[in-house]
């Protein structure tokens, strides 16, 4: 690579003196390529060689004994930057000069990474032109001489540093040997990710334990292969992480393996920093706990299916330590007892004898002995007292836990025994209170036999049915019911019959909707809730029933079905296809006519993650825009993308989505609408090709000229050193000015090529005011500070040539005024002066192309510019007190952002 960075000094520059330099000078121009040996030939001890193209320059067999190479930039075939690409390879320190025309910053940018010495652009003064490739020419040979007497020494230090370095390489390679072996057979996943979850490093356990290879994760986001849960989880913990405090922080997260299944993994981290301590990522040990967790799962099953049975039961459950101290009872011990789980847990075997059996306490005594000599307890009665002073007989069983032949708790279960007189009183009770409730309700209740005849049924059933309860208690239950709902119950009998025959358990609870008969009006819907009935053997005797008005119910679900088939109908036939999110992403809804379009079935979509549809370009920028404006900001949001069809192929969709919100105002589901416009998107892309040929067309044609003019200035100015005729001076200035008029012109079609190239930005206009183009002999006032506007990029010309024509036609401007007002939802924009203004008949003609003085396109450019965004510019000065433009810019494209806009 070419050494841009050396500067010689004055004495390094003397060291070769009087030497010749041989230049090769490679430009297609034969015009330019005959000025320019003239001129550097001329400047100094330079020998210049011409060549018309590239591929002749590099076909040289004595290429190397140039002591530097001249190139034009833009030539046929092989333009200079791909010399300067040949040069490098072959002759790495070779001083090479790059010229091309202004306005070519990619070329410069290349050309540096390239290790141009030096790049030159061109300008209208061709003898400026050749001086500074002199001037470059001399520098960049002289320089490389230096080099060249620098160099043993130098090769001596880099041989010493590259001994230093061969030994720390070796002592990292064993360094890093060495850890990757603890890496590689680690049981656990090492890995580290930056700070949005992306991997940059895997150990290859990895895909033990995900199914995943390091180079399938590397580079891909770790919330790609969690589930919805785990995708919330981990988002949560990535925020947190980049402000928490250092240190080990341990978690864990639901995974989906590569074939599916769900894993769950033990993840270990803590942050990474630079030097500087910035936070740049995670580094991790993650583990597979997935069959203790499912252990762990297990057993606090097991312990809430104890505790629900314990909780539910009315006999009193007691659960002792290995010191027969209470650590658990059931909360029926308040109705048995009177007293709460707190007042007696925890209380030792003397209390519980003095508190609960002062009555029995050698009976209870003699029970904990049993206990302690690791010995059952069965069927005791004993009393407690509760209390309240009263005694309540129980029936005791104990079982004692022994672990090793050791005592370390036990297990007690008591039931209270009461007289057969005291059940059939409450019995009684409890059965007058039901019947009360059951004789005011507005629903209908009823209890059968196993024949399905009534056995009860309550009042209700007059208003239900307009039957009386003498009629309908000699009615079988079908009797009621309209035909279709007469087989409907026949089918449920029959299938718990079959069920009972089979030595099935029947449901407890079911639930039929059914079709009723009435005895004066038309039928009903009701819902029918039925439980079966067995007595103290365990028999099944019947059933027992509740039966609801559900008419109103069907009507409304009805009109609903109605509406959603209109909806559904709405959906599946339009041009368009509806879909539903939810905010991770996973797909809830799509209609039928996705498989038409896209070749999915829907069980290959539905509950799948977005993602995997989205071109991995568009993904982050979908994924952005949808956090960003619709779950933080709640508004709905237009994106275009790429989706993926069944057949591999990718199409633009235009997707408009907007968010479900609930009453608390979060997000709850995305639902959007998807256009295809890849036919657009084609259409677009075509146009962009057209213009991008068009471009280089008028690019190259706009260059050669420019080198046609650039021939002309040269050989004008020898012209008129040497035997110029007095006679011929006029004509000799029209053809100057005629070419400057050529060159103008070809100056604003450039300008004008790239009108509208770029897309608009918001810009601070104080910014592009050209303050430093100002004469001193002009006072220029601006008031707009703090303002930003939405516009072409070109925004600074129209600033530079409203100031271009207040001092080039305003005769008498001494003073430039820029200001801004609003004036309804517009902000208006004005440029004033106190020169000799604008005739009245002139205001509109100034902003038409070729007309005025000079080159008759400044202001035509201005409008051009400005109208790219919807703004307008008009001038409404006073002829003779000076020009005034005003600008009107649109509400959406202009901000105040210091509120200073009145």
């Amino acid at each position: 690579m070419a050494l841009t960075n050396f500067l010689g000094t004055e004495t390094d520059l003397d060291k070769h003196p009087g030497s010749s330099v041989s230049v090769l000078y490679v430009n297609d121009e034969e015009g330019l390529q005959k000025l320019g040996k003239r001129y550097l030939e001329s400047s100094g001890p330079i020998t210049v060689d011409t060549l018309t193209s590239a591929e002749e320059a590099l076909a040289l067999p004595h290429l190397h004994t140039y002591d530097a190479i001249v190139s034009d930039y833009l030539m046929p075939d092989m333009d200079g930057l791909v010399l300067l690409q040949e040069i490098r390879e072959r002759f790495d320190t070779m001083p090479f000069i790059l010229v091309s025309e202004k306005g070519r910053e990619e070329v410069i940018i290349r050309a540096i990474e390239y290790g141009v010495d030096f790049y030159i652009q061109k300008g209208e003064d061709s003898r400026a032109l050749f001086e500074e490739i002199s001037d470059k020419l001399m520098k960049a040979v002289q320089r490389r001489r230096v080099f060249s007497d620098q160099i043993p020494a130098v090769e001596k230090e880099i041989r010493g540093q590259y001994a230093e370095l061969k030994t720390l390489k070796n002592s990292l390679e064993e360094s890093e040997k060495k850890f990757r072996n603890i890496v590689e057979t680690s049981p656990d996943v090492i890995w580290d990710t930056d700070l949005e979850g992306f991997v940059t490093y895997v150990s290859p356990q990895c895909h033990a334990i995900s199914g995943y290879t390091p180079e399938e994760l590397v580079g891909r986001n770790l919330l790609s292969i969690l589930t919805p849960e785990g995708m919330e989880m981990m988002r949560e913990v990535l925020k947190e992480g980049k402000t928490r405090k250092p240190g080990l922080f341990s978690f864990d997260v639901p995974v989906l393996h590569k074939d599916g299944s769900q894993r769950i993994l033990n993840i270990r981290s803590f942050p990474l920093e630079d030097k500087s301590g910035n936070r740049v990522g995670f580094r991790g040990v993650s583990s597979d706990v997935t069959e203790l967790f499912g252990m762990m799962k297990e057993l606090r099953a097991s312990e809430e299916r104890f505790r629900l049975m314990a909780e539910r039961s009315s006999d009193l459950i007691v659960i002792l330590d290995d010191r027969l101290c209470a650590t658990y009872i059931s909360p029926s011990v308040f109705a048995i007892t009177g007293y709460s789980k707190q007042e007696l847990v925890g209380k030792s075997t003397e209390d519980a004898a003095s508190l609960l059996f002062p009555m029995d306490i050698e009976e209870f005594k003699h029970i904990i002995r049993t206990l302690q000599e690791k010995e059952s307890v069965e069927d005791v009665n004993i009393r407690i007292r509760t209390k309240d002073g009263r005694s309540v007989f129980v029936n005791l069983y104990a079982t004692p836990i022994v672990n090793n032949n050791l005592l370390t708790g036990a297990q007690v279960s008591m039931r209270v025994i009461t007289s057969v007189k005291e059940i059939t009183a409450a019995l009684y009770k409890s059965e007058e209170k039901y019947r009360v409730l059951a004789e005011n309700v507005h629903d209908v209740i009823w209890t059968c036999d196993e024949t399905m005849h009534l056995t009860y049924i309550s009042p209700s059933v007059t208003r239900a049915l307009g039957f009386s309860q003498e009629q309908a208690l000699k009615m079988k239950l079908e009797d009621f019911l309209a035909p279709e709902s007469t087989q409907v119950f026949q089918t449920f009998l029959e299938q718990g019959q079959d069920l009972l025959k089979n030595g099935i358990p029947v449901p407890h609870k079911m639930v039929l909707e059914l079709e009723f008969k009435t005895k004066n009006k038309p039928s009903t819907w009701a819902e029918m809730m039925i439980s079966t009935a067995f007595d103290a053997n365990k028999k099944f005797t019947g059933f027992v029933g509740v039966t609801r008005d559900i008419t109103k119910r069907k009507e409304a679900e009805e009109l609903l079905r109605k509406s959603e088939e209109k909806f559904r109908s709405f959906v599946e036939n339009a041009n368009d296809i509806v879909f539903s999110l939810t905010p991770d992403g996973i797909i809830t809804y799509i209609p039928d006519k996705w498989t038409t379009i896209f070749g999915y079935e829907n069980n290959e979509v539905i509950g799948c993650d977005a993602s995997r549809f989205i071109h991995p370009d568009d993904y982050p920028r979908i994924f952005a825009s949808i956090t960003q404006k619709i779950i933080e900001r709640k508004e709905k949001a237009v994106v275009e993308c790429r989706l993926l069809y069944k057949d591999g192929s990718w199409k633009w969709h235009s997707l408009n989505i907007s968010p479900v919100l609930d009453e608390e105002g979060n997000v709850t589901l995305l639902q959007g609408i998807s256009h295809d416009i890849n036919e657009r998107k084609r259409n677009e892309d075509a146009i962009k090709k057209a213009n991008r040929q068009l471009s280089l067309l008028t690019g190259i044609t706009r260059h050669d000229i420019l080198n046609k003019v650039s021939v002309i200035y040269g050989f004008l100015e020898l012209m008129e050193k040497g035997l110029l005729d007095p006679s011929t001076t006029e004509y000799f200035s029209i053809i100057c000015n005629a070419t400057r008029d050529i060159q103008t012109q070809i100056e604003f079609t450039r300008i004008y090529e790239e009108l509208g190239s770029h897309e608009p930005q918001w810009i601070l206009l104080d910014l592009v005011i050209p303050r430093s183009q100002v004469p001193s002999s002009v006072t220029l006032n601006t008031d707009i500070q703090g303002i930003i506007i939405f516009a072409d990029p070109m925004l600074e010309k129209v600033f530079f040539n409203l100031l271009d024509n207040s001092l080039r036609h305003g005769e008498t401007v001494s003073e430039i005024r820029v200001s801004a007002r609003k004036e309804g939802d517009f902000l208006i924009v004005v440029w004033e002066d106190n020169g000799v203004g604008i005739a009245d008949n002139e205001k509109e003609k100034i902003f038409e192309r070729g007309f005025g003085k000079n080159t008759s396109l400044g202001m035509f450019l201005v409008r051009e510019i400005l109208s790219l965004t919807d703004i307008r510019i008009t001038e409404n000065g006073k002829p003779g007190t000076g020009a005034r433009f005003e600008m009107k810019i649109p509400r959406e494209s202009y901000r105040a952002i210091l509120n200073n806009v009145t």
